[in-house]
């Protein structure tokens, strides 16, 4: 799968796939800062960025970006 880019409310986001499936690398094209999203067994996306998850705005973030590309995956059928 090539990289794409989602147009989220917290700017672009460049998203790389990895080797493992529903885990891809984040690169924020606004200040270049990096997280890795993954989605887990029950369907939650987790976003790591070293520094935890622990603000309600991360968390609600995940939820966002996860949705965004849970999308682009099904609208390209992939």
């Amino acid at each position: 799968m090539e990289p794409f880019i989602l147009h989220s409310m917290y700017g672009d986001i460049g998203v790389y796939p990895t080797s493992e499936r529903n885990v891809f690398h984040l690169t924020c094209m606004i200040d270049g800062l990096s997280s890795i999203a993954t989605k887990d067994r029950a369907g939650v996306w987790i976003i790591a960025n070293g520094q935890g998850i622990s603000t309600l705005k991360m968390i609600e973030g995940a939820a966002h970006i996860g949705e965004l590309i849970d999308q682009y995956l099904l609208e390209n059928d992939i």
